[in-house]
This record gives C-alpha cells, sequence and structure tokens, in this order.
C-alpha cells in the first residue's frame, strides 16, 4: 500500500473513532475529563478530543512498528493543527524514543514549556520528558535536569514524582561517581555532591511506602548506599531487590552483578 493510500486510510479511521465517540457520550466524558487533569491547555475540549483521535491513530501505526508512516501522518496532522501542544509533545517523543534525536527533541519541548509558561502553568509531562531528554545526550545536563526536577517537586508532589526525581538523584550521583577530579578541592565538593545526592534520592524514594515492595525502587536505594559508601546497606537493599525479583529474569541478572560486585568489597 502507498502512503498516499494509508493516509487515505487513516482518515477513515480517524471518521470511523468520532462516530463512535458520538455514539458513546459517556466515553466522550472521560476523554474530555482525562484531558482536562492531564493537560494544561487552554483549548476547547472539543478540539483537545479530534487530537486524542488522532493520537490514538498514530499509537496504532507505533503499534505496528510502521515507523515511517508513522512520522509522515503525525507531521500532516500537525501541519493542519500547528498550534497543537499535544501533538507536537507526541512528535518529541517519537523523535527522542525512536529516532534518537534527542536535540530536535529537546527543541519542540522547550518550545512547549515556554508557550504553556505564558498561562502562568507548566505542563508536569513536558517537564517529565524534558528530564530525560537532557540526560540523554551526549553530555548530559543534569544541571537543567535538576532546576526542573525542583519545580516539579514544587508544583506537582506526587508519589510518581518523589519517584521519578528520587531516580533522577540517584543517576546523577552514579555518573559523578565515575568521574575523577585532579584538583584536591574539586575532588573534595565531587564526593560531597555524590552524597548530597544519594542522600536525596534514597529519601524521596524511600518515603513512598507503597512502592516498598517494588523491586526496582529497592535497586535504587541500594546504589545510593553504595554512593554513600555504606556497603552493608547497600547489600541489604540489594538482596531485598532480588527476593523480590520473580519473572523479570533480566532485572536480576543486574542485581546479582551488582552484589557480586558489593561482595569484593
Amino acid at each position: 500500500m502507498g502512503i498516499e493510500e494509508k493516509y487515505r486510510v487513516s482518515n477513515q479511521i480517524g471518521l470511523l473513532a468520532k462516530s463512535l465517540i458520538k455514539e458513546n457520550p459517556d466515553v466522550t466524558s472521560n476523554i474530555r475529563l482525562n484531558i482536562a487533569n492531564n493537560l494544561t491547555l487552554e483549548k476547547k475540549m472539543d478540539y483537545a478530543v479530534e487530537e486524542l483521535e488522532i493520537i490514538e491513530i498514530f499509537n496504532g501505526y507505533l503499534e505496528g512498528r510502521d515507523f515511517p508512516y508513522a512520522e509522515y501522518f503525525l507531521k500532516g496532522e500537525i501541519n493542519k493543527r500547528p498550534n497543537s501542544h499535544l501533538l507536537r509533545y507526541h512528535y518529541a517523543l517519537f523523535l527522542r524514543d525512536r529516532k534518537k534525536e534527542f536535540v530536535k527533541a529537546i527543541e519542540i519541548l522547550e518550545i512547549l514549556d515556554r508557550e504553556i509558561s505564558k498561562s502562568g502553568k507548566r505542563d508536569a509531562n513536558i517537564l517529565l520528558a524534558l528530564v530525560s531528554t537532557y540526560t540523554l545526550l551526549n553530555f548530559p545536563n543534569y544541571e537543567k535536569s535538576n532546576l526542573l526536577c525542583l519545580d516539579l517537586l514544587k508544583t506537582n508532589p506526587s508519589d510518581s514524582i518523589n519517584l521519578f526525581v528520587g531516580e533522577f538523584c540517584i543517576n546523577w550521583s552514579n555518573a559523578l561517581k565515575n568521574k575523577k577530579e585532579l584538583d584536591p578541592i574539586e575532588e573534595l565538593k565531587r564526593k560531597n555532591k555524590i552524597k548530597e545526592l544519594a542522600k536525596k534520592g534514597i529519601q524521596l524514594i524511600d518515603n513512598v511506602k507503597s512502592q516498598n515492595d517494588s523491586h526496582r525502587n529497592q535497586y535504587l536505594i541500594s546504589k545510593g548506599y553504595f554512593n554513600l559508601w555504606d556497603t552493608s546497606k547497600a547489600k541489604e537493599h540489594v538482596i531485598k531487590a532480588i527476593n523480590l525479583t520473580k519473572s523479570d529474569l533480566v532485572s536480576l541478572r543486574n542485581y546479582e552483578k551488582f552484589l557480586s560486585m558489593l561482595e569484593k568489597y
């Protein structure tokens, strides 16, 4: 099927989605509520629902692994709706996750952040995406990410944000630990920063009591204690992570490898 034919078919899918929504007012109501709760967009809800239909079609192409056409389709819809925050946000995620074009993704996300900030608010989804993408650059920008994390903790306090920022702190601490400074004073500053970030990361993750049975979080806490040079605590929590791991064999191997490394200290 040629790309033009695919585009015609996608339009037919869009019409089908619209008809189903009109026939199910409860679904429409829920869609509108979800958009209102998750996006700080000063747009008409009817327009937002139409955008959601487009994203559903776009995600269908991604699930079918038709990435070239998924991009063609979404870019075509963005050309029709150049002011759409939602469509541009999903395109930025596509560039980051599928094409690894981190710089382009950041450009789009930063523009969106500036536009939405004019309303006096910042969208948490966009800030989270920016934090993640800054750290994927060849030279990760942890300082810029940290400023956004502080904003998230202040304006969007929640368990999910605490876990996200806690993991960010542990990862930044890891990155610093893998470096060395020749100057003794700078080296002391580096070690203090490693400990500061590790403590903050542990505290943020540990405070989310509902996630104490998460093997991933126990592993992150273990890494945090390792960055505090507390090998005993690091072993305690990685063993918890191993005991909590069931079907995730990849994670289990990583945890066992980390434990083996700790036992050499």
